[in-house]
């Protein structure tokens, strides 16, 4: 799908009200937890972006159940939803599952599909061997992973290593990801520089498991906020766990998890996108203002005032490596203001999309020189930008095409493949015109 984007010339001291979407790193983690808890938790809040739904479709494929209904909400561009979640039959007590449900997962090979969500994928690969160790799964079957896109090719080789010594067993192909086997208490060591998502896996799982375990992290430990986001939200569904130093995750296995009555809070990953629309959409006259999102969050990606407010004040190097998500739109932001460095970027190369090759190929349709340095990239735009001299492209990559979106409020383009967007936040060309760009499809 061709999005065109014009930007209105508005001179308007009204102001324009734009919310920041649900946080869609908390939702998966809420849903999952949701999902092994014993009972009926309550998740307000959902929007259904693509990656939400690959998490819902996946859990109700190892039989939990999980029932939507629309929430009444004031002037949002997007339908937000609750959810009604039972945790899986089985996990607590076998003896209440009726012959129906345990039909469910009577296949040789139960098959789950993530889509493009690598979220879903890691974070779901160790949670589902919980019901190997509750023998709702035989030794014989087999649980299948699939995707879409790039996501079967982003690595996964962390598992590898950690499931050589547990009875997990664990095969990545080309095309999917067979699992089988349970996960069990122990010492666990994992890199501190790949993926926190991993380590989510882990804290989800072992919890679950008889016997105590530690998580040691070898340092450095990059995108630590993640680490935090999930310690949280599991403390809200009654899990202990603690930090037993800066790099060591004490976990008491054994536990039940409860079900919750909870909202989703604002999601600052895409909160930074729409903020940087609200800042350009005020130099340009125009009085947006960004609700929605929560200053005492824990989660990390609130970090991008202070790196706006750095970029600002003349100090234009910007370390990512806590919160790599930001990459693209801080990249637009450098752009924007004359140029800069961002540090800590070197997995930005395994996401949806090579982003910082993805950024810098569109940014210089626009007159940024961007070049891609190992863990740096530096852009340039002295000279300042323009319309681009051809269609942006998104890369299949939804903070690509959010991050070019914001520059073309401004100086207008056409983006291909805007659609990515529907990955995680599906109203956000609603909420592009809401501030003051004309949209045309």
């Amino acid at each position: 799908m061709k999005v065109k984007i014009i930007p209105t010339q508005l001179n308007d001291t009204e102001p324009v009200l734009i919310q920041a979407p649900p946080s869609k790193s908390i939702a998966h983690r809420m849903l999952i937890c949701a999902a092994i808890a014993d009972g009926e938790s309550s998740i307000s809040g959902l929007e259904l972006s693509e990656d939400i739904k690959a998490t819902i479709n996946c859990l109700k494929a190892l039989g939990a159940t999980i029932e939507l209904t629309a929430q009444e909400q004031d002037d949002a561009p997007y339908e937000l939803f609750r959810a009604k979640v039972t945790g899986i039959r089985g996990l607590h007590d076998k003896d209440d599952i009726t012959d129906e449900e345990d039909g469910l997962l009577n296949s040789e090979i139960i098959r789950l599909n993530c889509n493009e969500s690598g979220s879903t994928l890691r974070f779901m690969i160790p949670v589902c061997t919980l019901l190997f160790y509750r023998q709702m799964l035989k030794d014989n079957q087999i649980v299948r992973f699939e995707g879409a896109g790039r996501l079967l090719s982003r690595p996964l080789d962390v598992y590898d290593e950690l499931f050589k010594y547990t009875f997990v067993n664990f095969t990545h192909n080309p095309d999917c990801v067979d699992v089988s086997g349970h996960l069990q208490a122990g010492d666990y060591r994992i890199a501190g520089n790949v993926s926190s998502q991993f380590i989510t896996g882990l804290l989800l799982t072992l919890p679950s498991v008889p016997g105590s375990s530690r998580i040691h992290i070898i340092p450095p430990v990059e995108s630590r906020p993640y680490i935090d986001i999930t310690i949280d939200v599991l403390r809200q569904f009654g899990v202990e766990l603690q930090w037993e130093n800066d790099n060591t995750i004490f976990i008491p296995g054994g536990q039940v998890l409860k079900p919750v009555n909870m909202n989703i809070e604002g999601d600052w990953s895409n909160g930074a996108i729409l903020y940087t629309l609200a800042v350009l959409q005020r130099d340009r006259g125009r009085n947006v203002i960004l609700t929605g999102l929560r200053e005492e969050s824990v989660q990390g990606d609130k970090e991008f005032l202070n790196m706006m407010e750095k970029i600002d004040n003349g100090d234009k190097t910007v370390d990512i490596s806590d919160c790599p998500d930001l990459g693209p739109i801080l990249m637009a932001y450098l752009a924007m203001k004359g140029g800069g460095r961002l540090t800590g970027t070197s997995r930005l190369s395994i996401k949806e999309s090579d982003r910082g090759n993805a950024m810098k190929q569109e940014l210089e349709k626009m007159g940024a020189t961007v070049t891609v340095e190992g863990n740096d990239i530096y852009v340039i735009s002295d000279d300042g930008l323009h319309a681009p001299n051809a269609v942006i492209d998104s890369h299949n990559d939804h903070r690509i095409a959010m991050s070019m979106a914001v520059l073309c409020s401004v100086y207008g383009g056409e983006i291909d493949g805007a659609e990515a967007v529907n990955k995680s936040f599906p109203s956000f060309y609603e909420t592009l015109k809401k501030a003051g760009a004309d949209i045309v499809c």
